[in-house]
């Protein structure tokens, strides 16, 4: 082969990533692999921990699983989805991360690094030492006096957190391409151009917390998170299942909201919770508008607890404003039979999806 020939080669080379999204209760991956200006869905997997049987059973799947077990788990998820990569991303539960947005003045990216890095003392709650940074640039600033300023999305994650997940990764012999918090990820996976311009709160109701992130061309520009979420619907519905978690479980995806005013009493928990989602999201984009000035144009909801029955609705009403399902998948090559059932499964692999893409 020639010096020409194997320099093409190098240049046109398609690399596949497989995002893993390690959650409370389930661990997603999904293979992409570059194709000219798409992506091109390789394989997808999905694996639960525990059985939802009682409230302790429930309570106990949010545990931290040993190092060893999530490595297993992994290995029998990547065999099944026969997963042909070792490169790798990993998503950072948001929960366990810290994010905030900060002005700094324009200045050549090398010097911007260490400008960042000192800058951030001021705002990291905790030793420095402690966490791995990292940042990226999100807006422009023009000030009256002319001097241009940058905004900076500036984001920490515990040192003890990413080891754990750099072990994993060295047990199951993967090539890590980067360690990122999961709404960052969420938000590139939920870009399209149809919304190219548009502002997106995404609220994403996971297992342990319910996150809220405001994005615009795939870019996330704030994010926060609180820790009402799928579980806690779950419990709302305990008396309706007679006491029992898996019932309640079954309850809540196949009846949702659409109830009677009776059984509405019993799940008055539930509707306190919806509120506060609600409350959270006004917060969030009174934030944003003060920061960045604009408003949401676009509601997405992600997250498995987001096909609840009459959720969808249910944000509908109280936003006033279009409001959608999340649909990772959309813009992605995949096989015509798939797409019923990527269409529906798509709210609880945003995270995965975003992983995947380089």
């Amino acid at each position: 082969m020639s010096f020409l020939e194997n320099l093409k080669n190098i240049f046109t080379s398609k690399k596949s990533i497989v995002g893993v999204d390690i959650g409370a209760f389930s661990i997603k991956i999904v293979q992409l692999t570059k194709k000219t200006q798409k992506y091109q869905l390789d394989t997808y997997g999905e694996i639960h921990f525990f059985a939802q049987g009682s409230e302790e059973e429930l309570d106990y799947a949010s545990l931290k699983l040993l190092d060893d077990q999530v490595a297993l788990i992994l290995k029998d998820i990547f065999h099944k989805a026969k997963v042909t990569t070792k490169n790798a991303s990993f998503g950072m539960p948001v929960y366990s991360s810290f994010s905030t947005v900060i002005d700094m003045p324009k200045m050549p990216i090398s010097d911007l690094k260490k400008a960042v890095m000192f800058e951030a003392r001021q705002y990291i709650p905790v030793p420095i030492d402690q966490v791995f940074l990292s940042f990226m640039i999100i807006g422009k600033i023009d000030t009256p006096e002319g001097r241009d300023k940058i905004k900076i999305l500036l984001s920490a994650i515990p040192i003890e957190i990413k080891n754990k997940y750099e072990n994993i990764a060295k047990k199951l012999g993967l090539v890590v391409d980067r360690y990122e918090v999961e709404t960052f990820a969420m938000a590139r996976a939920l870009y399209s151009e149809e919304d190219k311009d548009k502002t997106l709160l995404i609220i994403d109701i996971g297992a342990k917390s319910t996150n809220f992130c405001i994005a615009k061309n795939g870019v996330a520009a704030l994010s926060h998170h609180f820790d009402k979420a799928g579980v806690d619907i779950t419990k709302s519905f305990f008396n309706l299942g007679r006491g029992d978690m898996r019932r309640a479980d079954s309850l809540k995806k196949s009846m949702g909201l659409k109830m009677t005013p009776g059984q509405k009493a019993d799940t008055e928990e539930l509707f306190k919770i919806l509120e506060t989602i609600i409350f959270e999201s006004e917060r969030i984009i009174t934030q944003y508008q003060s920061e960045f000035g604009g408003g949401v144009d676009k509601v997405v909801l992600s997250g498995g607890s987001a096909l609840m029955p009459g959720l969808l609705e249910f944000f509908q009403e109280n936003f006033k404003k279009e409001v959608v399902l999340a649909d990772p998948f959309k813009d992605i090559f995949v096989m015509d039979e798939l797409r019923p059932v990527l269409k529906k499964i798509g709210p609880s692999f945003s995270v995965a999806v975003g992983l995947a893409m380089k």
